[in-house]
């Protein structure tokens, strides 16, 4: 399984991508960049994905503290990739930032995304 691509405008707009051909891609007359995942925080780590694995439940919380949850600063999604497939979760600003996911028994993670609305895009591999 290729692993997604994320793209972004200056407004915030997202585009996961699991196919990409040559060309630019745009979103309402912007133009989309493609997103490099962060994959470490020395402020605290509040951005990386910190996983628990317990069976078929994979439990996703970002950040070893957990990272604020506001309108105007927040986790807004975590994506979980395996080997066969990806799973997205949008997360509420009202709640933790925290996703759980079923993962099927012939199959096994391999990384998992969270976005955040101010500092981007953030990785853990599994």
């Amino acid at each position: 399984m290729n692993q997604p691509k994320f793209f972004a405008t200056k407004s915030g707009d997202v585009l996961a991508a699991l196919i990409c051909g040559n060309g630019s891609l745009s979103c309402g007359g912007q133009a989309m960049e493609y997103l490099n995942a962060n994959t470490s925080d020395g402020a605290s780590e509040k951005h990386v994905p910190v996983v628990e694995m317990e069976g078929g439940t994979l439990k996703v919380s970002v950040g070893s503290v957990f990272h604020p949850m506001t309108t105007e600063h927040s986790i807004g999604w975590v994506c979980l990739v395996t080997r066969r497939g990806w799973q997205l979760r949008a997360l509420p600003v009202d709640e933790n930032p925290v996703a759980v996911f079923a993962v099927a028994r012939d199959d096994s993670p391999v990384c998992v995304y969270a976005w955040c609305n101010l500092h981007g895009l953030w990785k853990t591999e599994l």
